[in-house]
């Protein structure tokens, strides 16, 4: 399977808007509910952690901090560049994690399941 710099920058930027929105999520939390916003939060950086390492591994970085709102510094093999994400692609893209993430914590959830069980 060949890399594809653009689907991997899309999919940086969908960890890095889901994970600023779990950040918030987290800060207006109590609770039951504070602890779940948490978990997101350290699940949202290890797939964020393994993003960097696959871009690494093509000689890709990219900025985490925003130029402008979807505009992001990036290099890719030494040159550097601006990507603005169009928020269709980001949405797609967050629904792909989205989707990730419900059958990860599904298969969690019926793991435990099947030990207590």
């Amino acid at each position: 399977m060949s890399y594809d710099p653009i689907i991997q920058l899309n999919r940086h930027i969908a960890l890095l808007h889901l994970l600023s929105e779990a950040e918030h999520e987290a800060s207006i939390r109590r609770g039951i509910l504070l602890p779940m916003a948490k978990y997101l939060g350290r699940t949202l950086r290890e797939k964020l952690w393994q993003s960097k390492a696959h871009m690494k591994e093509n000689r890709m970085w990219v900025n985490d901090i925003p130029l402008e709102e979807r505009r992001y510094a990036y290099s890719l093999q030494g040159n550097r560049k601006v990507y603005e994400i169009e928020q269709d692609d980001l949405n797609l893209h967050i629904r792909m994690i989205q989707w990730e993430l419900d059958k990860e914590f599904y298969y969690d959830e019926h793991a435990v399941e099947h030990e207590e069980g």
